[in-house]
């Protein structure tokens, strides 16, 4: 079933981060460690992040027929002794109108997607919380889903970065026990603009 409960989150993935491109007072972030491990970058469309060497990645448009500079969806999977997802999402946007809202609507959006998905027998929402990327706010919510006798855990953040114009969307989901150390490690290695 963990392939099921996989393929439904991949998807979710995607509808997250079509939905809630947007973002989020300034605290910062828990710094958490996971295991060290070798990691590529990957650095396009203006932006980079660092993922596993073992995680495949795959590109696809998010907004548009094409993934460029203005809007796009990188997704990444990871499969060991623990299932690993990660999902990187952008649009440029001029001028954000109340993105904190945006965000919090679009969230809750995804979520409920996500609790409608084939073999998901329930989705336990986190406390939002907001914090600090590169001095941009950032809005984070972690949450657990369940089905087919498979836990997966994750945390979906965003923020609008102005030197970019553009709001970035993360997400993780991740079999371990602490996802949130896993998103730590992607959002501290990312760089919203070059």
């Amino acid at each position: 079933m963990r392939r099921g409960l996989c393929s439904t989150a991949i998807l979710c993935l995607v509808v997250l981060v079509t939905l809630a491109l947007g973002c989020g007072e300034e605290a910062e972030t828990p710094t958490l460690s996971p295991t060290p491990t070798q990691y590529d970058t990957f650095s396009k469309y203006g932006f980079s992040f660092e993922y596993p060497k073992e995680m495949s990645l795959s590109e696809q448009p998010s907004m548009g027929t094409i993934v460029d500079e203005n809007s796009g969806i990188v997704l990444g999977e990871k499969e060991n002794k623990e299932l690993e997802l990660v999902t990187v999402g952008w649009q440029g946007i001029p001028e954000p109108v109340d993105i904190e809202s945006s965000l919090i609507g679009s969230v809750a959006g995804g979520l409920a997607a996500l609790e409608a998905g084939e073999g998901v027998e329930e989705v336990v929402r986190g406390e939002q919380l907001e914090a600090t990327k590169s001095g941009h706010q950032l809005l984070y919510q972690s949450f657990t889903v369940r089905g087919g006798g498979e836990v997966m855990r994750g945390v979906v953040g965003a923020w609008y970065c102005d030197e970019s114009n553009r709001l970035f969307n993360l997400i993780t989901l991740y079999s371990g026990e602490d996802a949130l150390a896993l998103f730590q490690t992607y959002l501290d290695s990312f760089v919203c603009h070059q």
